[in-house]
This record gives C-alpha cells, structure tokens and sequence, in this order.
C-alpha cells in the first residue's frame, strides 16, 4: 500500500479503478526513484483504455521504497517497487497494480474493488507475472518447459482433448496419472522455478485464468504462462515426483490447477483452491469470484467487515445449492483448523482397549460442525482424511434429490436423510506415524480382522474381500474401483501374511484362514497393499456397527455416533447426536454383506431396501428395511 498519499475518490457506480501512468519524465534505471501519474478509467467504457494488470506476490517483507506518485513522495513496498520498476522496462502501458492502485485502508473501497477484481483481469490488454529476479538456473528450467509443453502438444494432439486425456471418458471418478516417461529435463531447475512464492498465492488463480493474454518475468527473462501451467499440468499426470527424489513440488502441483479455471461450480474452485494462500482469511472465497458462475458470483458480496464464519458458512450453502447435492460436505474431515494441527500433541492419550498411542481429535465447539474450515490444514500430518470416492455416479432419483429447509438460525444445516445403523466398536487411526511404523499396523490390522470379522455371518473368505475393500475405502492408489480388481484382494492377503504371529491369548478368537494368514512369515512383496492404504485410508478410524457392518470414518468418530445417508449424498456421514442437534463428524465409507452402503445402491432400490434378488446385500436389506419410517430431518450445528 502507498503510505501517506491522500486517494481521490472512485466512483463505484462507473466501475472506475486508478491505474498507473509512468511520468514520462521518470528513469526506470535503478539509480533513480520512480515516477508515477494515477488516473481512473472506466471498466464500463466500450472499448475500455488499454493497461497491463500486473500480478504479483506480495510476501511478508516490510522493506520499503520510496516513488513518486503524483508529484508526492510516498513509501510502497519494496517487492512492489522491484516489480514495477523490471516491467516498466518491458510495456509502456499504464499497469494496474493493487498495493497501489486499491487505498487499502478504506475496507468499503476494497470490498468494492476485489468484486471487480475478475474483470480488471479479463479486460486488461496483458496481464504481467512478476517471480522476482532470475536464477542461475532460470533458463534451463524454461528450455526444460518448452519440452514438456511440446510433448504434451504431440500426445493430445489438440488442447481441447486435454481433460479427456487427464481425466478419461469412462465415467471413473479422479486424476488420472500415467507411467508414460517425461522428456529429458533439468529437474532441479524445474523445482527452483516452481519454488518461487507466487504459485502458492490464491488470488494469482483468477488472475492467470482470466488473462486474454499473460507472460511470465522472471528477471530479464520470459515465457507464456500458459506454458508454465501446461507443463505443470502434464509434470503431475505423469508422476513427475519420481524424477525428484519421490517428494512433490508444492508449486507444480499449484500451477497444474491453474489451467483454464474459470467456469466451474464454488464446491470444485474451493476444493481445487485448498493448498493456495492468502493474507486475508475471507479472502478464500472472495479470491474465487471471478471464477465462478455469474448467479453463483452475484450472490456473494466481499465485505470484509462481516464474521469469518458467517463468509464461509454462506459460502458453503451456496455451494451445496449450486450443486443440489452434498458433495462438497465429504470434505468436512478434510480441512483441519490450525488450532487442531497445533494441539495434537496435548491431546495424545493412551487407548486403552487396544494399547494404541491414538490422537484424540475434538470438535471446535465454537465454529459449526458443517461448515468447512476453508483456512484449515489439508495436509496427512494435520489429520485430514481424504474424502470417500463414488464409482460409477448415479442420477439420484428425486425422492433421494438434495432436501433441505432455511431455518431462522444460519449456523444450523437442516438436511433430510435416514440412519443406517449406530456405531458400537471404534478401532485404531490409520495416522502417518501408524502406517509409517510396522510395529503398529501390524497390531492395527490384527485388531481389525478380529473385531471386524468375528461376528460376520459371512464365510471368512467374503470377510476378509470385505475387510480388504473397507479399509481402503472401495478404492485404491490410482482411484480405480477395488470391487473390480481381484489383485487389490490378493494384495491384501500378502498384506496379512507379513504380519507377525499374534499372541496366544488372541490366538483362540480367530480360525481357520484368518489365523492361517495371520501367522505366516513376513514378506517382501506386501507393500502393494501398504500403497493402497496410504493413498486411501490416511487419519481415517476402523469402525463397527450395532449390525456387524464395517467402515472408515474421520478420525474423530466415536462409539454411539451415527452412520447415515442424506439424500442428495451418495456416500454415508457419521453423525453424532447431541440432544435436538447433531454434529457432522464427516463422510464415511460403510459395508456391509459384500455392498457398499452409498446413494447408488438406495437409488437403485426398491423403497429404502436392496432388490430381493441381491443375495450379497442380505443383511443391508434387512437394515434398510426398518429405515422407512426412520426418515427424518437432520439439524446439524
């Protein structure tokens, strides 16, 4: 921001924004201070006056420089300064930059201004990206973008054939990611140009996504930006964490999200979002609005004086809404408050039933259960989990559509659904520490097959397919249905044949091929399966029913919380009662009989139940079957 510059009003109701003019007097050389003109324009004007809107990243630096702006000196900061000093030298455009061109003390001009944000963007000639000064390794990480941007171009041939090729046409849900080799490149040259702050900044999405035409600077050096995210894009589809070290660049996988972004639903930008940052909190969904759909857009007003929980839990509505479904809810375990990530350690209690050092995970009373910690941790070390994936998507028919009713209280989510069973037996977390220690997911697993098989009426064969699919949530490493893929079966078994004899005193409990696998010798080949688990079951809990079902849960799930379904959800949530209320503890994978318990199988059915004819899902009729009259309205807070 311009310290001690006194700003002539905008004019909101022209859509007026200042931008800068270089005093044709002023020397951009870094011996002399730079000099500037402020002037308004008119967004509204047809054409509008060419400028160069300039993106950039602030940083946490408080350096200052001093400029002339209007023939008065003022103080701005230093990263701005060295920003527009090098792209002054490049474009004598006027340039739209927001430290300067926003009064950011004036909270009602800012709101004003950050909804207008998508169109400076989309209506300014060029849009610059400033990095900051070159490395030594600067041009080579350009030439290695410059390839992996033409092998891209020579496998889909058109760039309106990209998502069919990163995301398939089969209907499967997720990424999907290829073994296919990436051309030779400078791989920590790639790493060090990805590093630079600006990839980790939520505003530049829009910013690049909505540009007509924008350029990379990186000190004198240049390149398209839709290169550099094209090449990010391709670098992620086809593993390219294997060519460094098998650790992921934060900014590659940042800049793989910033091609062509705009159009999509509020639920996916929020989600697609989670790993950029900002300044302002609000500024998570208020960063977004160029981006979306403009119904969606025109309901959300920037205000940056309204409650942090009142943005997001209009947001949130808006977003299931846009929808009709609750999707977006299945990331509720996902995002992890600060405050969550900071205490663990002060929350680490022994669990006694099992002898596992588990974290126990609390609600914050204060914010509501269903409303997404948007500002939160999605990081495997914060203790989010993954959301449960849905194969072969149904249309849900409308007795099972979205319904929902605006009650007087905006904190309080009123959703209807039915309940599926009471969960009576919570198990160990599958943490990173658990999955990283062999020690400890071999006692984990143990515990698993004992309590999760040992009163299924089912042969012990179809337990442990059950117990093999559950864990992993129905899925597996490359988001390929489980259920289909007798290997991911069979991977399991080596699995459990790497576990370590049990002791005699649970010997007794368990027979014929569960004890056999149990106590065989360790091997070498099991971590298949261990890949499974890590890309699937991260911070998710073990449970079992008053019924015998099985499933993973979020990590705070407890005995006596609920399993449901919602209609406009194909996926089943823990609920925990709390008198008149409920809390959403998050979206849970739930089998039971050989069927997974999700909105497929309840849209498909006859009333509440499974077909008759279904002989896998025997015991899931007989629990839907009592549900009819177990229809009832959700209130969560």
């Amino acid at each position: 921001m311009a310290s001690g510059f006194d700003y002539r009003i905008l004019q909101w109701t022209l859509q007026e924004i200042r931008v800068l003019c270089i005093d044709p007097d002023s020397n951009v050389s870094d011996l002399h201070p730079l000099r500037y003109k402020l002037k308004h324009i008119s967004l509204q004007n047809v054409p509008v006056e060419h400028f160069c809107a300039v993106s950039y990243c602030w940083g946490t630096s408080k350096n200052r420089a001093s400029i002339v702006l209007d023939g008065q000196d003022v103080t701005i900061p230093q990263i701005t300064a060295n920003a527009l000093r090098n792209l002054s030298k490049v474009s004598s455009w006027p340039l739209w930059i927001d430290a300067i061109c926003i009064d950011q003390n004036n909270l009602r001009e800012k709101s004003q201004q950050v909804a207008m944000m998508g169109q400076v963007y989309a209506k300014a000639v060029s849009v610059m990206i400033w990095l900051g000064p070159s490395q030594i390794s600067t041009a080579d990480a350009m030439i290695s973008m410059e390839k992996i941007y033409k092998q891209c171009l020579e496998v889909i041939g058109d760039l309106q054939n990209l998502n069919a090729h990163l995301y398939g046409t089969d209907g499967s849900p997720g990424f999907k990611y290829s073994n296919a080799l990436l051309p030779d490149c400078d791989w920590p040259a790639l790493q060090a140009f990805y590093s630079a702050p600006w990839f980790g900044r939520l505003w530049v999405i829009q910013e690049i996504g909505l540009a007509h035409d924008a350029t990379v600077y990186v000190g004198s050096f240049s390149i398209g930006a839709e290169k550099v995210v094209l090449a990010a894009r391709w670098m992620v589809h086809r593993k390219y964490a294997r060519y460094c070290g098998g650790s992921e660049t934060p900014g590659i996988e940042s800049a793989s999200s910033m091609y062509r972004p705009a159009g999509r639903t509020l639920a996916n930008q929020l989600r697609r979002t989670h790993r950029a940052g900002c300044r302002e909190a609000r500024d998570k969904v208020y960063g977004l609005l160029g981006l979306l759909h403009e119904e969606t857009a025109s309901a959300i007003v920037a205000d940056y004086t309204k409650p942090l929980v009142d943005v997001y839990a209009h947001a949130i509505r808006l977003a299931l809404h846009e929808a009709r479904d609750l999707s977006f809810l299945q990331f509720s375990a996902w995002y992890m408050s600060p405050k969550i990530r900071n205490d663990r350690a002060r929350r680490l209690v022994q669990w006694v039933s099992c002898g596992f050092l588990m974290s126990q995970y609390s609600l914050d009373t204060q914010w509501p259960s269903w409303v997404l910690k948007l500002h939160g941790e999605t990081s495997d070390e914060s203790g989010a989990c993954r959301n449960v994936l849905t194969f072969n998507r149904s249309t849900m028919g409308t007795s099972f559509g979205l319904q929902t009713k605006i009650l007087d209280e905006s904190h309080i989510l009123s959703l209807r659904g039915l309940t599926i069973d009471t969960i009576s037996l919570v198990g160990p977390i599958f943490t990173v520490n658990l999955l990283k220690n062999t020690a400890k997911l071999t006692k984990a697993l143990r515990w698993c097959v004992q309590h999760g098989c040992k009163h299924r009426p089912t042969e012990e064969s179809a337990c442990i397919r059950d117990l093999a699919i559950c864990l992993t949530c129905g899925s597996n490493k490359v988001n390929a249905d489980a259920e289909l893929h007798q290997e991911h079966i069979q991977a399991f078994a080596l699995f459990l044949q790497g576990c370590r004899q049990l002791s005699p005193a649970n010997l007794h409990k368990i027979s014929g091929t569960l004890r056999r696998l149990l106590t065989c010798n360790s091997r070498q080949d099991f971590p298949v399966y261990w890949d499974d688990l890590w890309s699937t079951a991260i911070n998710r809990r073990f449970f079992v029913t008053a019924t015998g079902m099985m499933g993973m849960g979020p990590p705070s799930t407890k005995a006596e919380d609920l399993t449901c379904i919602m209609f406009g959800s194909e996926v089943p949530f823990v609920l925990r009662p709390l008198d008149l209320y409920f809390n959403l503890i998050g979206d849970a994978y739930v089998r039971a009989g050989g069927v997974p318990c999700n909105g497929k199988t309840l849209s498909n059915a006859t009333g509440y139940g499974i077909p008759a004819e279904n002989t896998r899902g025997s015991d899931l009729i007989h629990s839907f079957a009592q549900t009819r009259m177990a229809e009832r309205w959700f209130d969560i807070i």
